[in-house]
């Protein structure tokens, strides 16, 4: 899918002084067309004009849409600083997310034996015996919703088993997730603008709460799991404070299971309505060559956040000049379809040499700690469901969810046969 929206001009005046007016375009990532449309594409119609533009969406920023630009400030992280949030319906900063060294590199340092490669490694047969239920089950129906019964369940099912969770906790998370993400993004249209701050401290209180809980009873017998590990951690000799403890166990669960999601109910919406791509997968599946990198492929034809950095001073940076200050978003998407970095971007092709090299994880040290863990998850989705319901089909379009910084397919509804 390429689809693009070609929106117009802001009014010069919107801008700030230093913007030429040239370079003001109406640009809307969180509620614009574009995002509805299709996330992955909503700046191909802007790039084809420049590679960098302004929006005064939000109190302003720019938008890098070159894959170059975006790699660079990606791993820029002295000049682009990532402690912010926008749109602003939330002052909450996840460690390591908005945290730059000093301070990252120890939070990372704790994350780094969770999410090792062989570790993830370990959790293959876990995730494939909970992926393959899930769908032995589903294959008993003549149609279903992948994000609702499998591509939320079986990743959240997988991530509560590492928290060492029950599943019968998941219920209330996802709806407490959804409403983090995706209801604050929804309560301005029909409440107001102080109705998405109301909803994401609601949802973030409720978070805390069992999570206090939960690592409260854990303190004097920590085990092995994700939640020991960080009790166990230490940082110049002293354990994470309560907040950091929370706030990490907090992150931790999110990224394991919504951006997996996303990436599987992406996929299979592709191969769903692309009939040859989902022929040469289903031809090459037993070759696992073949499907480690017709993933990574999928993962770079859908990349759906709009990762936010703040200048930290004057300069001059793809070709404009910029002030400190000023809000940069740089678009995943944007990104892994520009035709300079991935020659005809828009097509799949699952040979591609260079599909590693998308930027849907990010980019330098703030690059998603879980990526390893997402990759295994969708590889192994990806076998099961041709396994298991080879035949399911589109029974109508995907819709989409804006979460403000990132947006994600809504619903996709399959026939089984």
């Amino acid at each position: 899918m390429s689809t693009t929206i070609d929106n117009g001009m802001h009014r010069p005046g919107d801008a700030p002084d230093h913007v030429p007016s040239d370079l003001c375009f109406d640009y809307d990532f969180a509620e614009g067309p574009e995002i509805y449309a299709f996330p992955p594409v909503s700046v191909e119609g802007f790039r084809d004009r420049t590679p960098v533009f302004y929006s005064t969406a939000y109190g302003g920023f720019w938008v890098l849409a070159a894959y170059g630009d975006i790699r660079d400030a990606l791993q820029d992280h002295d000049l682009f600083l990532p402690e912010i949030n926008i749109p602003r319906y939330s002052d909450h900063k996840f460690i390591p997310l908005h945290v730059n060294p000093p301070k990252h590199s120890d939070y990372r340092r704790i994350q780094a034996p969770i999410f090792a490669p062989q570790r993830i490694g370990m959790l293959e047969d876990r995730v494939r015996t909970i992926m393959r239920e899930t769908l032995e089950e589903i294959a008993t129906r003549d149609s279903f919703e992948m994000m609702r019964d499998f591509a939320l369940e079986a990743p959240s099912a997988m991530f509560c088993a590492m928290l060492d969770l029950p599943h019968d906790h998941y219920p209330l998370f996802r709806q407490l997730a959804d409403d983090l993400f995706y209801g604050a993004q929804k309560a301005p249209v029909a409440e107001g603008p102080t109705a998405a701050r109301e909803v994401r401290e609601t949802a973030l209180k409720g978070i805390t709460d069992i999570l206090v809980e939960i690592i409260d009873a854990r303190r004097d017998h920590p085990g092995d799991d994700v939640v020991g590990a960080l009790i166990n951690a230490r940082i110049d000799g002293e354990p994470l404070t309560a907040e950091e403890l929370l706030n990490m166990t907090t992150f931790l669960f999110f990224a394991g299971t919504d951006s997996t999601a996303n990436l599987v109910t992406f996929a299979i919406a592709f191969l769903a309505a692309h009939p040859d791509a989902k022929a040469a997968f289903l031809a090459r599946m037993d070759d696992p060559a073949f499907v480690r990198n017709a993933s990574e492929e999928l993962i770079r034809l859908h990349g759906f956040h709009h990762l936010a950095r703040r200048v930290a001073r004057d300069v001059t940076f793809a070709g404009v000049a910029m002030r400190e200050g000023d809000i940069v978003i740089l678009p995943t998407g944007g990104a892994n379809r520009d035709g300079a970095k991935f020659p005809d971007p828009h097509a799949h092709d699952f040979d591609r040499e260079n599909a590693r090299t998308h930027l849907t994880f990010g980019a330098g040290i703030h690059r998603c700690s879980g990526s390893h863990l997402a990759t295994l998850q969708l590889r192994v989705a990806l076998e099961e469901i041709h396994r298991i319901i080879p035949d399911y089909r589109l029974i109508e379009p995907v819709t989409y969810a804006s979460g403000g910084a990132k947006a994600a397919p809504a619903a996709l509804h399959l026939a089984t046969r």
